[in-house]
């Protein structure tokens, strides 16, 4: 429902999902939504844009692991809890709260710091704050790498969720089960190139195992 392009983004994920949404500075490419350029300069900008980041590496690029959950969940939504200059600690606590009790976060309290959580739980979190920003765009690499899997099934159930609401979602993972299970197109790409492009209920799968490998 919410056309993306990204045009010569064939670059290691991690780059070129950073650059997209400006927390890298892009070098090339161009990104069109809804027909319309993004240039998404920086990552104030992308959230303006509309776009959301699920990062691969959440210890090292998904939390602020100093600060608490609540922090954390509401820090990519600031604007909606803002009161003149100030920010609604009762409104932060409320949608702090609707994301624990809706993502069943394990946590003792919503000042707890996000760094103590699992992994699972921790991942909770970061999907419940870019969900918060009502994104039309979420972009997932690697969202379930290292989850148990019953973490893992109530991510793919949140994303789902999302999509069926209108949200674009750009999912990169090497987990060939994964890409199967959730992708409506798939895009193959191996060393900087396109190798296929599939769609449809039931895809080929020994043609996308052989594209996987480069031939």
């Amino acid at each position: 429902s919410c056309p993306l392009i990204f045009d010569n983004y064939l670059k290691p994920a991690s780059i070129a999902m950073f650059e997209s949404t400006g927390v890298m500075t892009r070098k090339d490419g161009v990104i069109t939504l809804d027909g319309k350029p993004c240039r998404n300069r920086n990552a104030r900008e992308s959230i303006k844009n509309g776009f959301a980041l699920l990062t691969e590496e959440r210890r090292s690029t998904g939390i602020f692991s100093i600060l608490n959950i609540r922090e954390n969940t509401v820090i990519s939504s600031l604007k909606k809890h803002r009161r003149g200059i100030w920010l609604s600690n009762r409104s932060m606590k409320k949608d702090t709260q609707w994301s624990i009790d809706a993502m069943h976060t394990k946590t003792p309290s919503q000042e707890t710091k996000i760094r103590s959580l699992s992994g699972g739980n921790q991942q909770k979190v970061i999907l419940a704050r870019e969900l918060e920003s009502d994104p039309d765009v979420l972009i997932a690499v690697h969202p379930t790498r290292g989850l148990d899997i019953g973490a893992t099934r109530f991510v793919h159930d949140q994303m789902i969720a999302a999509r069926d609401r209108g949200v674009g979602i750009l999912l990169i993972s090497a987990d060939f089960d994964e890409i199967l299970e959730m992708s409506d197109r798939i895009l193959v790409i191996f060393e900087g190139q396109i190798m296929g492009e599939y769609s449809g209920k039931n895809p080929p799968i020994e043609e996308i195992s052989l594209a996987m490998t480069g031939k």
